[in-house]
């Protein structure tokens, strides 16, 4: 009768060994932290000012420039017709939008002497 136990010890370390080994590795791998993931803020543009000219309907009109949004507000200056304004990005109130002027002054015009679109003139 052949002894057995010397073939089964020759396989069963080999065996033994990878078991060991395979276990050993998954314990590394769990211990090892996962790459973080930062999100990347994917660049957003900045919409180009829009520029709007008065639009009187007249060759030598003019529009007021006004403090607020509303016909009773004062004057603050008196702009002419073809004139260019840059309309900001602050709420219309009613037909009423903000701009400022090529010199740099802000004030409320009325959006039905412009060409400002109706959708930014904040219609309702």
């Amino acid at each position: 009768m052949t002894n057995t136990k010397p073939r089964i010890r020759f396989i069963l370390l080999p065996l033994l060994m990878l078991a060991c080994s395979l276990t050993a590795q998954s314990a590394a791998n769990d211990a090892m932290p996962l790459p973080e993931q930062t999100a990347t803020a994917s660049p957003t543009q900045t919409p180009a000012p829009l520029m709007c000219q008065v639009k009187t309907g007249i060759d030598a009109g003019t529009l007021n420039l006004r403090t607020c949004g509303g016909i009773d507000c004062p004057i603050a200056s008196v702009l002419h017709e073809g004139e260019t304004v840059t309309q900001t990005d602050q709420e219309p109130v009613n037909e009423w939008i903000q701009v400022t002027t090529a010199g740099g002054l802000r004030g409320w015009l009325n959006s039905n002497y412009t060409d400002c679109p109706a959708k930014n003139a904040g219609l309702k």
